[in-house]
């Protein structure tokens, strides 16, 4: 999938009045974040009886544990930055029922 663009923090200045760091925006839209992918799996089995099935699935989203960056996080004074990671490994186990 493609790499979301986002705008990046080139500095901060520390307003007094506020007791706070105001950001400083660079380039809008200027940076990427890394590159996101994932496998997910399935797999799920039907019994059929006269008048309804029954079935059975395991799902397993994101199946190596990749921890994909979904944003930016910079520290109080925007002197560092790290990734907000997406989710790990999801299993799902389901029985649905179709009359």
């Amino acid at each position: 999938m493609s790499r979301n663009r986002y705008t990046p923090v080139v500095g901060s200045v520390f307003d007094a009045d506020y007791d706070l760091y105001q950001r400083i925006p660079g380039e809008p839209n200027s940076m990427r974040l890394p590159l996101f992918h994932q496998l997910d799996l399935r797999a799920d089995y039907t019994w059929a009886f006269e008048s309804w099935a029954l079935s059975v699935f395991l799902d397993v989203q994101n199946i190596y544990n990749h921890r994909a960056a979904e944003a930016v996080r910079y520290n109080y004074d925007a002197t560092r930055q790290t990734y907000v990671e997406g989710l790990p490994v999801l299993p799902y186990l389901g029985i649905k029922g179709s009359f």
